[in-house]
């Protein structure tokens, strides 16, 4: 117990056996995960695509979310229109250290299927009211 202690800083031995089991079964984990994420990202790309024509993006080979770029105004101003439309998708200012990507909104793609068509149609609702405003300096401060 001591060495151990000493060695690993004493973080939890059952989370370390666990971690252990979890790891031996990571390829059969992936492989679940992949089956569940990819119908869920081929829905909301043909959604995308279908609903919203014009905005632009790369299908991305894996990960839980996609970045759609407007095709005019601004991702900040948009996003908050979005969640009057009962969306939430992320700006691409409130990721970006030097406040860019700002017409990049993440658009994770984890829920099931059905929920993510409703979400494109909401936002396509919103799109078809989106009126952008003049360009504005940002309100960040970065040091």
């Amino acid at each position: 117990l001591a060495t151990k202690t000493v060695a690993d800083l004493g973080s939890a031995l059952l989370d370390q056996l666990l971690s252990v089991r979890l790891l031996e079964q990571s390829d059969a984990i992936r492989t679940e995960r992949v089956g569940q994420l990819r119908p869920r990202r081929d829905a909301l790309v043909d959604a995308l695509h279908t609903r919203l024509p014009d905005w632009t993006f790369e299908v991305p080979a894996g990960g839980l979310s996609l970045w759609a770029h407007l095709p005019s105004g601004n991702a900040e101003e948009f996003a908050e229109l979005a969640l009057e439309h009962r969306v939430a998708v992320i700006p691409g200012p409130a990721l970006s250290v030097d406040d860019g990507n700002r017409r990049a909104l993440r658009m994770a793609y984890v829920e099931p299927e059905d929920r993510l068509v409703t979400a494109v149609d909401r936002l396509a609702a919103a799109w078809a009211r989106y009126e952008p405003s003049p360009p504005r300096p940002s309100a960040r401060l970065l040091i």
